[in-house]
């Protein structure tokens, strides 16, 4: 962490806490040269007057002069160069070195050094130098303020910061350490230990991250959850190293994240609410059954609003009475069994007014579940009842059991209230094709009734066939059960077996009931009641699957057959099939024009028509069937 500096001089310098050396006064090296150099030219100039009047008095003496005044110049010089830089070099120089606030001897400089930490100023004085007092006393105040400034930046952090050395104490805290973490005073001669701190208990206990981090000097990132401080924290633990590179402990930083996760919470109940929502609207688009419905419901309820028990009371309007459905985390029976009017107890009195009841404390009154005499083991305490009303009608009411005292908040009754809304919805649906089931059961039975009435009011009419549709019918059911025919196609095969000679009914007494053989144009009004039996049904929606053997069973698996010559696969399976079964049972009985025939010549004759007038695959399993004994008895064997 760098922090800057109150005085320019003190940022200009090559290393924190140590100056540059500045020279300052002047150096003996400037004013003996400028002395010698006076006396120099002082005896340059003197010899030069003197040659210059020895020239003028004898020219014969010129260069002897110059020569011994070279001489004596050299003789001069020579002793006052060496003069000169011997002055320069003396460590007794009148020249003054001084540092921007520290010494120049070196064990100044370590004492220097050590105050910038922290420790007392000491002055040292030393015979060859003169210490600046000033400039040392504003390095200090320098030093003093920087650790002010960090110090200051350190309590201005808004994470919480702990130092901690390799022994666990916490021997450092900034002030949000201190609001947030609720860290106790710290000394110099007082440290806290962390674990005793944040876990109370004596040694570091296992699997703590912050301790791994002392353990294995590696950066840690976490988030706790911490009891006392009611707080989510984000933490990272880093390690700490010295000046030498050894590590002396870890840096905590902490975060408060109380808020973000309390929104994750927020968010993630929501999700739940949504879910439950959802499948209310998926159960009320699926029309599932109502009983499934409320079960899973009050299953939803238990699980996402953290309720220990919820049941659902529907209101039948017939008896005027409420009574219980579906219930979920009951430990009895107690109350399995109710029926309550209207205004009765609590749950009658939710339904009357058609308003939410909430008692914190069921014990303090007396709300009628003491009738039960189980409901005392259940230990409940707090209880809400809600009206589940849809299209302005009531239809039941959901109750909610807690066993500790429950805080509904005004956002989480809204919801209960949104759930009521929709499962009163769903039971409204459900109630409603329930009746439409019904009704169409009872629809299906008129049909099946009216069918079967048709079938009787034929055989009445050719007493010679009685009872001949209800057999083929039973037959014809009992082979397509054989090859997987089940549900809704198994009662067209069915209803289509019964109706298959409705045509019948168009053609004359005359010809239908003749006793004798039919002459060729007879036959030919007779194999018309195929297409009477078409025409007659075409027009009822119901029966339009139970076609398929009114009309085509009487084509054959070679194409000879009536009344559209249709072959093969072509031919509707229903047809393939009840075709084997009406030939089998009209040579098993009477007829005004023969006798019935014995029972092994009708299957010899049947086998024998496989692949020409019944389909094969076919002839198989019905011998299959009538192999197993499960043929009915019939009027004509």
């Amino acid at each position: 962490m760098n922090f800057a500096t109150t005085k320019d001089t003190h940022s200009k310098s090559g290393h924190a806490g140590i100056s540059q050396p500045e020279i300052i006064g002047k150096s003996n090296l400037t004013s003996p040269l400028k002395f010698i150099l006076r006396i120099v030219a002082a005896v340059i100039a003197f010899e030069l007057a003197a040659s210059v009047i020895t020239l003028l008095l004898d020219p014969a003496s010129l260069f002897h002069a110059l020569i011994i005044n070279l001489v004596i110049l050299v003789v001069m010089l020579v002793p006052a160069c060496y003069w000169i830089i011997g002055k320069s070099q003396h460590p007794s120089s009148t020249m003054q070195l001084r540092l921007k606030g520290v010494s120049s001897d070196p064990g100044q400089l370590l004492k220097s050094s050590a105050e910038s930490v922290g420790l007392k100023s000491k002055t040292i004085r030393k015979s060859d130098d003169k210490i600046h007092y000033g400039e040392l006393e504003q390095s200090r105040e320098m030093l003093m303020q920087a650790k002010q400034d960090w110090e200051f930046t350190f309590d201005t952090i808004p994470d919480a910061i702990t130092i901690h050395d390799r022994n666990y104490n916490i021997i450092r805290a900034n002030k949000a350490a201190r609001s947030v973490l609720k860290i106790p005073s710290i000394t110099n001669e007082r440290s806290v230990k962390c674990y005793k701190y944040y876990h109370s208990t004596d040694s570091p206990p296992e699997g703590c991250p912050s301790c791994k981090c002392i353990e294995s000097e590696e950066l840690v990132s976490f988030e706790v959850f911490e009891p006392h401080l009611e707080l989510y924290l984000e933490i990272m633990a880093m390690p700490r190293y010295n000046n030498s590179g050894d590590f002396i402990g870890i840096i905590h930083i902490a975060k408060d994240i109380s808020y973000k996760k309390e929104t994750e919470q927020t968010i993630q109940e929501q999700i739940k609410r949504l879910s439950i929502a959802n499948f209310i609207d998926k159960a009320i688009a699926a029309n599932l059954n109502l009983n499934s419905i409320l079960h899973i419901l009050t299953d939803l309820i238990k699980r996402h609003l953290g309720i220990d028990a919820a049941n659902v009371l529907l209101y039948d309007r017939d008896k005027r009475l409420l009574h219980f459905v579906a219930g979920k985390g009951f430990r009895s029976d107690a109350l399995k069994y109710t029926k309550l009017n209207l205004g009765e107890s609590i749950a009658g009195r939710c339904a009357l007014e058609r308003k939410s009841i909430f008692v914190k404390d069921i014990r303090e009154e007396n709300l009628g579940f003491e009738r039960s005499k189980d409901f005392s083991k259940e230990n409940f305490i707090s209880y809400i009842s809600v009206p589940l009303i849809a299209k302005d009608e009531i239809k039941g009411v959901l109750e909610l059991f807690n066993r500790s005292e429950l805080v509904a908040e005004p956002q989480w009754l809204d919801f209960l209230d949104n759930i009521a809304n929709q499962a009163a919805i769903a039971i409204d649906n459900a109630s409603m094709f329930e009746d439409l089931q019904q009704s169409k059961n009872e629809l299906v039975l008129a049909y099946d009734s009216t069918i079967a009435g048709w079938s009787h009011a034929l055989d009445m009419k050719d007493k010679e066939t009685e009872g001949h549709s209800r057999r083929v019918a039973e037959m014809t059911v009992k082979m397509a059960r054989e090859i997987g025919i089940e549900g809704e196609e198994l009662e067209h095969i069915n209803r289509g077996a019964y109706l298959h000679d409705i045509g019948k009914m168009a053609i004359p007494d005359n010809i239908l009931l003749k006793p004798g053989k039919l002459t060729a144009e007879e036959r030919d009004v007779i194999e018309l009641h195929t297409i009477h039996a078409r025409d007659m049904l075409k027009e009822i929606k119901y029966l339009e699957p139970a076609m398929d053997i009114p009309l085509y069973h009487h084509e054959k698996w070679n194409g000879t057959g009536y009344p559209l010559g249709t072959k093969s696969d072509k031919i509707p399976l229903a047809a393939r099939i009840f075709a084997i079964v009406d030939v089998w049972d009209a040579l098993s009985s009477d007829r005004p024009y023969r006798k019935a025939w014995p029972e092994e010549k009708v299957i010899d004759y049947i086998r024998s028509e496989a692949g020409t007038h019944f389909d094969p695959e076919m002839v198989e399993v019905f011998m299959k069937v009538l192999g197993r004994g499960e043929v009915l008895s019939n009027a004509g064997t």
